[in-house]
């Protein structure tokens, strides 16, 4: 399972082109100093871990395979941690079950895939856990200190690994306060929390409150995560519900299978909970009242951060960290139920993965691995190089420069640093690319006119033409876009695949519209 698990990650950073995001990391990390790396990090909403290790990992090479095969190591590694560490904190038939939920669950098998910090913030936080089970037997300070060394990388590769330290915490203080813990292990658990909390005031001070002074953190939340956010107004409960229904949708790519994931882990906790197993005998091994604790406290810390609209809690790669307590939830009814119908859970497992691989409904924006190809890229860009005059003008949104500027231009050719300006110039080898700041990430029916407009007296191409160019996300599920392309006499646009189109126009509209 581990192999096969390995291999489907290792296919899919070699098939597909970069996302927008991917692009973007890329490009921050592309800095003649490391120092240079780091001021552009602060730029996103991401602690400064990945942009700096990607500064480094870049030495050796741009290709995507190359950039995304650490991803793919430490995403497959993280399952591999998790079945260790189930297999000791309950039994081995839940670890394999977790196992091969892990490796199989296409959400997770595209965060492993892509150059983007999750499969590294899984991999921290299972080695942390791991490490800290390990640490209470036999008694070690060393494996202790592992487990903090690993939360403190998690806490600088992603904001929601603060959501699992302060569950990660939580749990740590049950465990102690059920038996009685040698002192120089108490001193490496409580030195590893400060560091944390130094580590979180450090990048509060330097960054998260530069973020919220910008207006970054409230433009996310009235935008991309509205409907993560409890909104004044609605009921607590069916928020509440919704939100969980919509990370279980994410995490299973189906919404009836998720909804059966949902009420699974609702059983799995519940029984942890009702259970007295004592843990006298192996220290090592929590009881089940406190495996169920940590299994619900992340979900009721994020939740609490939803309902303060501090953090989103629902259909979105933002809350992956969840994913390895939903999982440990889940397997333990069915390795209970296993013991008895061992062949028919087996069944059911491989059929719910094999319905949510080959008739996948993912929630919020995704790309089909079908038309993310390398060679609709490859095919795309090769039209720009060929059928393009030099002088010509290609206009692109944030998401598509993000790409043109790797695939393409070769060198940035969209606004990273905040600005005022909408639409900004650059030169891309002999022609030109005029993209748009951040704010306007994907054309809609309202900003591309806009956009034309502002455009109009700049100069473009030949004859007052210019080439329109989008790819990425939702690019399939712009029809506003399609009819604003032929009132500028675009009427047969270029695809190539559903997520890349490229096409001539006038920057004014024809006459007859």
């Amino acid at each position: 399972m581990l192999l096969a698990g390995f291999l489907l990650r290792l296919r899919l950073a070699h098939f597909t082109f970069l996302n927008p995001d991917e692009a973007l990391h890329y490009l921050l990390s592309v800095q003649p100093s490391a120092a240079l790396a780091y001021k552009a990090s602060l730029t996103t909403v991401h602690p400064p871990l990945f942009i700096l290790w990607l500064h480094y990992w870049g030495l050796f090479g741009h290709s995507e395979f190359l950039l995304r095969l650490p991803c793919v190591l430490a995403g497959t590694a993280f399952c591999w941690i998790v079945y260790r560490w189930l297999t000791v904190a309950l039994n081995r038939a839940a670890g394999i079950i977790a196992l091969a939920l892990l490796l199989f669950l296409p959400p997770l098998i595209f965060v492993s895939a892509e150059l983007r910090q999750y499969a590294f913030l899984l991999f921290f936080m299972a080695a942390s856990v791991y490490l800290f089970d390990r640490a209470c037997s036999p008694d070690s300070t060393s494996a202790m200190l592992g487990s903090g060394f690993f939360l403190c990388l998690a806490l600088l590769t992603h904001y929601s690994a603060f959501l699992f330290a302060a569950a990660f915490a939580v749990y740590a203080l049950v465990r102690f306060t059920s038996r009685n813990a040698p002192r120089r292990l108490l001193a490496a658990w409580i030195v590893t929390m400060l560091v944390a909390a130094a580590l979180w005031a450090f990048l509060w001070t330097s960054h998260v409150s530069h973020l919220a002074v910008r207006g970054v953190l409230h433009g996310m939340a009235e935008g991309w995560f509205r409907q993560a956010i409890f909104q004044p107004g609605e009921s607590v409960l069916r928020f509440a519900l919704k939100a969980s229904l919509r990370f279980f949708h994410y995490l299973f790519w189906s919404g009836a299978i998720g909804a059966i994931g949902l009420l699974l882990f609702i059983v799995g906790v519940v029984q942890l909970l009702r259970n007295r197993e004592s843990s006298s005998q192996n220290p090592a091994r929590p009881t089940t009242r406190q495996l169920g604790i940590f299994l619900t406290l992340p979900f009721l810390i994020n939740l609490a951060t939803a309902f303060a609209g501090k953090y989103p809690l629902g259909g979105t790669r933002h809350n992956a960290f969840l994913a390895m307590f939903a999982i440990a939830g889940i397997s333990v009814p069915l390795a209970r139920w296993s013991a008895f119908r061992r062949w028919s859970i087996a069944a059911g497992i491989a059929a719910a993965l094999a319905i949510v691989n080959f008739f996948p409904s993912p929630s919020g924006t995704y790309i089909r691995p079908e038309f993310q190809s390398r060679k609709l890229m490859k095919q795309a860009t090769d039209f720009l190089a060929q059928s393009l005059p030099p002088g010509s003008t290609i206009l692109a949104d944030q998401e598509s420069a993000l790409l043109l500027s790797y695939y393409f231009c070769h060198s940035p050719v969209v606004q990273i640093e905040p600005s005022l300006r909408p639409l900004h110039k650059f030169s891309c080898g002999d022609k030109w690319v005029i993209t748009t700041f951040p704010r306007w990430f994907i054309f809609d029916g309202q900003t591309l006119p806009t956009a034309l407009k502002q455009i109009a007296g700049m100069g473009s191409g030949p004859a007052g033409t210019l080439w329109f160019f989008q790819a990425g996300w939702l690019v399939e599920k712009e029809p506003e876009i399609r009819k604003v392309l032929t009132q500028h006499n675009c009427s047969m646009p270029g695809n190539f695949g559903q997520n890349i189109l490229i096409c001539e126009l006038t920057a004014s509209p024809n006459s007859a519209q």
